[in-house]
């Protein structure tokens, strides 16, 4: 009996232990269990891929793209560029506006359409810069009209027009107004110096513009090229033809509209010059 006894008491003991194994092989299986279910679900929910372009080399600025530069890879949907080209047909025989690094999405804001020969491609003509919707347009400059000479390709300046103006109508009382006539628009080229700019730089945020200072100033420079719009083109071509125009320098960080404008007291803005600032809203 006593026998019995003792052997019941050690099956017991026993049993414990195997209990506590059992335990954590269930525990461990359920967790392989689970594991491959939620690796199979993850599989499953993964963003798509798509085919963009991808450059396979660096490739700088001004720079024609030939087959070899190029190819097709697949990128998850949620990283490709919306502009990204799908085929390298799209980009071969184009010219870059901007360096493109290896393995970079090329996409359409960094190409530009060009009929220059390949020994002329590095070096296209200004046309390469201008943005999309935009007109090169050349004003005359000096050091004294264009801030000391210091403004530099990819600047951002207003255009001020000083003008005289007869109050009377016998043409004998005259007096001397000036207006911004346009504001806030890029320069892209002092003189015969061009640089270049990253697409889209004109329409960045404030935060996000970069002053570029891979060009030297030039106080010698007759002209100052900025890139307007056509009604900017038009309101500056009369204003040209009217008075004079000045230069002022904006801040990178500096992206108000302003209406500032210096008339004699009492005097209402002259039709002429009224008709200038209509062409670019600024009333």
């Amino acid at each position: 009996m006593l026998g019995m006894q003792a052997l019941g008491r050690g099956g017991q003991r026993l049993a414990l232990p195997l209990a506590a194994l059992l335990g954590l092989l269930s525990a461990l299986l359920i967790f392989i269990v689970l594991s491959q279910a939620g690796g199979g679900g993850g599989g499953e929910s993964a963003a798509p891929s798509v085919s963009v372009v991808v450059a396979k080399q660096d490739i700088p600025a001004r720079t024609r793209i030939t087959p070899e530069m190029v190819e097709v890879a697949a990128v998850p949907q949620d990283v490709a560029s919306p502009k990204a080209l799908a085929q390298t047909d799209a980009a071969v025989g184009k010219v870059t506006r901007f360096p493109i690094a290896a393995r970079e999405q090329v996409t359409a804001d960094k190409l530009v359409e060009t009929t220059l020969s390949a020994e002329t491609s590095r070096n296209p003509p200004l046309a390469v810069q201008v943005p999309p919707g935009k007109r090169a347009m050349a004003i005359k400059a000096s050091e004294d009209t264009a801030a000391g000479g210091l403004v530099l390709p990819g600047d951002f300046v207003d255009v001020i027009g000083v003008f005289e103006v007869s109050l009377g109508p016998d043409a004998q009382d005259k007096r001397t107004v000036s207006v911004v006539v346009a504001q806030n628009v890029q320069v892209l080229a002092i003189g015969q110096q061009v640089t270049n700019l990253p697409p889209g730089s004109a329409d960045l945020p404030p935060a996000e513009r970069v002053n570029l200072r891979n060009a030297s100033a030039d106080p010698a420079a007759k002209t100052i090229t900025l890139s307007v719009s056509p009604e900017e083109a038009l309101a500056l071509a009369m204003a040209a033809e009217k008075g004079s125009l000045r230069v002022a320098l904006r801040s990178f960080t500096d992206t108000n509209r302003t209406n500032a404008r210096v008339l004699p007291p009492g005097i209402p803005l002259p039709p002429e010059i009224a008709a200038i600032l209509a062409l670019t809203q600024t009333q």
